[in-house]
């Protein structure tokens, strides 16, 4: 430092001054407060220069403090400028500015992430350009909305992403004034494509729940029901809010005792689902029967939440099932069983004898003057009658015993568990016979098919032959008993009909069978 001499005129050496001119306006400014010139400094007393001297070193403290100060505000900003930028860039939503004139001016990195286009190619771009054509109108729309209304304004459309599909994004805009004045869009972006597919999960979800054709019954863990579809009011006839609340049970016919459920609840909980028939009841009381799947559904600790079940009213199929068995085993005409299902219950008769010792009985009667009905009046009027054979037959039995048509005029009757004593079992198989042959004696009124109403009826008398055979533990087959039963039925015939035989009845003479009761008769005791 300089006292008392004059500077260099060029003011401070240029190495040294940080800023040219500095020292010169300084110098000037100095000259305009009044300050002493050099010359006048030059004429201080020493003790007046020493005081100069440290007022000139404190000062020059003062500024060195002062500059560290700044340096440090300066770095503070330069950081607050880093972490700014950092979050511009890296923040989870893209960030653009739409100048007045529609430009794009600024972006942040996450935009050009989403659209995988670089900074320089988005800039003085119309965002237009990044918009799917059929989105257009949703974006001219908001801006609209900002036009008319101001504020926030905000929509979901779909962006182009180069080199990629469309995808979904939600655009929050707000319209803003810059440092000049001048207006402008600031737009966030979000990537919302994840939540459009979980909506258009949920709004398939949705419309399957409400256009099911089967019923869908939802409970919370405890089996409280919590919702219902439509296909639940039309199945069952409760409304929605008539149930809430409600435990499935209110459905329950009675049909199933207790244990059938403790069952299901034990497989359900065993293995999360049950499926299975079950017979509930419609709020007007009507009783029918369901294909019911019950399903537990568990939260992501694996503890159940909620139960789901789906159901069906298969009532047309348990009636078309009833018709194809009706069909499959029985007569269509009498209702009676046929030959299918007489074979399968003289297969269960036999076995189950075999195992009591108990005897049965196998009686085999046709119609003596079926025929010449037949001839007379149409074959309308013999079923008439084979029906009206039917219906006294059944009433001379017990519930135990099978009635069945095996074609024709011709019917079986099967005795099951009868005494272990033969000549018991005789006893009742004879009463049994002859209250058939005693109904099926008297005479028929039969209304003269196609008559109307009021048509005229006709009596007829139809007797019936029958013919039995008693078995009991035997190893004979099935047809070997029929045929033992035929061969009494025509020896009954042969007598003169309306009568009765048994197979093997001593007395009896039936030439053509070679199976009476003697060596090698396999019905012999």
């Amino acid at each position: 430092m300089r006292v008392g001499n004059k500077p260099p005129a060029a003011g401070k050496d240029a190495l040294t001054d940080p800023m040219p001119g500095l020292y010169q306006r300084a110098e000037a400014a100095l000259a305009q407060r009044g300050y002493q010139s050099p010359e006048q400094l030059a004429e201080l007393s020493p003790a007046a220069a020493q005081r100069l001297l440290y007022d000139l070193q404190v000062h020059q403290i003062e500024l060195e403090m002062q500059h560290e100060e700044l340096q440090r505000a300066h770095a503070e900003l330069n950081a607050s400028h880093a972490r700014y930028v950092n979050f511009f860039d890296l923040v989870p939503a893209g960030y653009c500015t739409v100048g007045n004139t529609g430009l794009i001016s600024e972006v942040n990195l996450t935009i050009t992430t989403l659209l995988n286009v670089a900074r320089s190619q988005m800039i003085k771009q119309a965002i237009e350009h990044f918009i799917h054509e059929e989105d257009q109108d949703s974006y001219y729309l908001l801006r609209q909305r900002l036009r008319d209304i101001g504020g926030p304004q905000s929509c979901d459309l779909r962006l182009l992403k180069r080199g990629g599909a469309p995808f979904w994004a939600h655009l929050a805009v707000s319209r803003v004034r810059d440092d000049h004045g001048r207006s402008e869009l600031r737009v966030v972006i979000s990537d919302i494509s994840e939540r459009k597919r979980a909506e258009a999960t949920c709004q398939i979800a949705s419309n399957v729940f409400v256009h099911a054709r089967k019923g869908i019954t939802v409970t919370d863990a405890n089996g409280i029901i919590v919702d219902t579809n439509p296909a639940f009011t039309r199945i069952t006839g409760y409304g929605r809010e008539e149930v809430l609340g409600q435990n499935p049970r209110v459905l329950q016919s009675g049909r199933q005792d207790n244990a059938f459920y403790v069952a299901m609840w034990r497989d359900l909980l065993a293995n999360g689902h049950w499926s299975g028939e079950i017979w509930n009841k419609r709020k007007n009381g009507e009783i029918y029967p369901e294909l019911l799947t019950i399903s537990a559904v568990t939260d992501a600790q694996g503890r159940v939440s909620q139960y789901v079940g789906l159901f069906s009213d298969i009532t047309e199929r348990r009636q078309a099932e009833d018709k194809v068995n009706q069909l499959a085993f029985f007569d269509p005409l009498t209702k009676l069983p046929n030959r299918r299902t007489l074979s399968d219950r003289l297969g269960q008769t036999m076995a189950s004898s075999k195992r009591s010792g108990r005897h049965a009985a196998l009686m085999v009667f046709d119609l003596d003057n079926f025929k010449p009905l037949n001839d007379a009046y149409g074959h309308a009027t013999g079923d008439l009658l084979l029906e009206m054979v039917a219906g006294r037959t059944l009433g001379c039995v017990r519930e135990v015993d099978t009635v069945a048509r095996i074609g024709g005029d011709e019917f079986v009757v099967m005795l099951g568990e009868l005494a272990l004593d033969r000549t018991e079992s005789i006893s009742t198989a004879r009463t049994i016979a002859e209250k058939i042959r005693a109904a099926l004696a008297a005479p028929y009124l039969l209304p003269l098919a196609g008559g109307g109403k009021d048509a005229p009826a006709v009596e007829y008398c139809c007797s019936a032959s029958i013919g039995v055979v008693l078995f009991v533990s035997q190893e004979a087959s099935q047809e070997e008993i029929l045929r033992c039963a035929d061969a009494a039925m025509y020896q009954a015939k042969a007598s003169g009909r309306n009568a009765i035989r048994f197979y093997g009845e001593k007395g009896s003479s039936m030439p053509s069978d070679p199976w009476r009761n003697g060596p090698g008769d396999p019905l012999a005791d």
